[in-house]
């Protein structure tokens, strides 16, 4: 997998500084350095390409320009009078805004008083063109056309920046251009941001998705989609696309047992099979109480609700407190909507205990954890064979074991809930004389 990138890297850029050009470097200037050079293409000078000369920054975590340049007739570009011994690194970075070629960099050590050569051997840049349409007619607003190419970076050692734009933004027709691109296989995605498709590869291959769910359009996770290969100087344009591929969702409301809505529950789906929650495609309720899960594949999925706060018990769709009375969704590229979960309230359980001669007597206090009420129920008190059920009056109540042996002891205290209050269950430990 490669390192992540930053997907606009001629944004490291900022604004431009003064121009210098063709400086002499003055000989008392000790504390400072110079850089000069040729930029050339197929061994032949090129004219009015934009140079930046940059000072890393962050012990080397990124650059920053500093300095500015425009080749000449000759291809040649210079820059005086920058401090040396200040910085990580220098580069010169050779960008073009007619795309001609592909941005380039060079790194070189400062020297005091002296002016450092260094030649820029540039390459011709590829062009990529195409259309993507949504079936629906809808938004290409939040469309991209993601590619994932050539590994040419221009960053710092400890930052991967691309020589080229990975994220490409449609036009509002769905018309898209990729300028500046290296020679090269490139992998291309096309991901709706509104999530009411999939994201599909080039030509109409629905992504394959790794471990994590991230979509990927490479031979290991989507052997069927195009690979598409650029020469230097080519330009191609592509098959027009369309999102075709409806996208998985399941869309509802969660409330309380009194029908008020709930904000900020999560709500997952979770593939059948898979030991754990998942949060790759989990959707969090809005004041309103609706969620609207991410976009997820095919498949056999159960779905939980889970309050990151803990006032509010996990459930699992519908109306189970664990997996094993889940209901299940059999989805094959279908939105399942008016979906309604309703949440009990989390029973928090204390229980002092107080010891005797082989008895232990048990005072146990229940809280609704959401809105700090006592609650009514039945509790069981219990160790080994031992035990005994009463109801709670506003939340509390008593038991004595009787017939305990002496030592330490674990008593479990057992909460059976309401219909607005889970059920819990909680354990204490006391030492019977």
């Amino acid at each position: 997998m490669r390192l992540m990138r930053l997907k606009h890297p001629f944004l490291l850029l900022g604004a431009a500084a003064v121009v210098v050009a063709g400086l002499a470097l003055p000989a008392q200037a000790a504390s400072t350095g110079g850089v000069k050079g040729v930029v050339a293409l197929d061994g032949v000078p090129v004219k009015g390409l934009k140079v930046y000369l940059q000072q890393s920054q962050d012990d080397g975590d990124y650059y920053e320009p500093i300095k500015v340049d425009t080749t000449n007739s000759k291809g040649a570009y210079s820059f005086s009078g920058f401090p040396v011994g200040e910085a990580y690194g220098y580069t010169v970075l050779v960008t073009d805004s007619t795309h001609r070629v592909v941005k380039a960099r060079r790194s070189f050590a400062d020297r005091a008083g002296r002016a450092v050569t260094r030649n820029v051997t540039v390459k011709k840049a590829a062009r990529l063109s195409g259309r993507i349409t949504r079936q629906d007619g809808g938004t290409l607003s939040k469309v991209r056309v993601l590619l994932d190419g050539p590994d040419d970076e221009i960053g710092t050692p400890d930052t991967t920046v691309l020589s080229y734009d990975d994220e490409i933004v449609p036009a509002g027709d769905g018309t898209f251009v990729a300028r500046g691109l290296p020679a090269g296989s490139y992998d291309i995605r096309f991901t709706d941001g509104t999530q009411t498709y999939v994201d599909q590869c080039y030509d109409d291959v629905v992504a394959g998705t790794d471990e994590l769910a991230l979509a990927l359009c490479d031979a290991e996770h989507t052997p069927d989609a195009t690979v598409t290969t650029l020469a230097g100087g080519d330009a191609r344009r592509l098959e027009a696309q369309t999102f075709t591929h409806r996208a998985n969702q399941i869309n509802g409301t969660v409330t309380d047992t009194s029908g008020r809505p709930l904000k900020d529950i999560s709500v997952s789906p979770v593939r059948v099979g898979d030991p754990d929650t998942s949060v790759f495609w989990a959707a969090s309720t809005r004041s309103t109480g609706a969620f609207r899960t991410a976009q997820f594949p095919d498949g056999q999925y159960d779905l939980v609700a889970e309050d990151r706060s803990g006032r509010w018990a996990t459930q699992w769709f519908d109306g189970a407190p664990s997996r094993d009375g889940a209901t299940t969704f059999d989805i094959v590229g279908e939105v399942v909507t008016g979906i309604v979960v309703e949440l009990k309230s989390r029973a928090e359980i204390d229980a002092p205990i107080t010891p005797g001669t082989g008895r232990a007597k048990v005072a146990v206090d229940v809280t609704r954890a959401a809105t700090g009420s006592k609650p009514t129920g039945s509790v069981t008190v219990r160790w080994g064979t031992v035990k005994k059920t009463f109801s709670l009056v506003a939340g509390r109540g008593s038991a004595t074991l009787s017939g305990l042996p002496p030592g330490r002891r674990q008593i479990t205290v057992t909460y059976a809930g309401t219909p607005a209050t889970a059920a819990a269950s909680a354990t204490f430990l006391t030492t019977v004389k």
